[in-house]
């Protein structure tokens, strides 16, 4: 554990010191320069060479309790690609039981506002092994695509106030997403491109 905790930190740390041709990244993608370099070094963005586009992903991911414990820390992602106008989001529920919650649908509101509903796609793993319950923890992920409006308002609202609702075969259950997360500057970068 200790050793795979170790690659995690080294992978996270050599990940700000990639160096990005900005400038090659912009003639082929048509994404501003100077967006993707103020941007970017906040995110995670890559280049696809043979399309010649931009993808960025950013999450709400808690790095220390990922690499002290392994577990699942992720509560919302924003995945955009610059040949879209839309944004992919993931949501992930985690819990720690001998069963399948089985979502299919997601929500997510601000207070009591209905702010986007996602239900394209939904995924199921098996995390780490927690010795105190002797379980397994479950992550089930539900994949949908929202406006770039949708995405800026959820990633402009005070997390506190910004709630995921996973629907499955046992009714529904409720997350919350982390205070700590760069999700608005994903949604810049979209919109920088968009208004180039």
């Amino acid at each position: 554990m200790k050793r795979l905790s170790l690659s995690v930190l080294a992978a996270i740390s050599l990940s700000g010191c990639v160096v990005q041709d900005y400038n090659m990244m912009s003639n082929d993608s048509g994404v501003p320069e100077e967006a993707l370099s103020e941007f970017c070094p906040k995110l995670n963005c890559s280049y696809d060479k043979i399309k010649g586009n931009v993808q960025a992903t950013i999450s709400d991911m808690n790095t220390a309790v990922l690499l002290l414990s392994g577990t699942e820390t992720r509560n919302i992602q924003y995945t955009w690609v610059s040949s879209s106008t839309s944004i992919i989001v993931d949501v992930f529920h985690k819990r720690l039981t001998n069963d399948w919650s089985m979502f299919s649908k997601a929500e997510i509101y601000i207070d009591r506002e209905l702010a986007a509903s996602i239900d394209s796609q939904t995924d199921r793993w098996v995390g780490k092994y927690n010795q105190v319950s002797s379980q397994f923890e479950r992550i089930e992920k539900v994949r949908g695509v929202i406006s770039l409006d949708q995405a800026k308002k959820i990633a402009s609202a005070d997390p506190s106030t910004v709630t995921i609702r996973f629907y499955g075969k046992d009714g529904y259950s409720d997350e919350t997403i982390s205070s700590d997360h760069n999700l608005l500057y994903l949604v810049r970068l979209a919109e920088a491109a968009s208004n180039n």
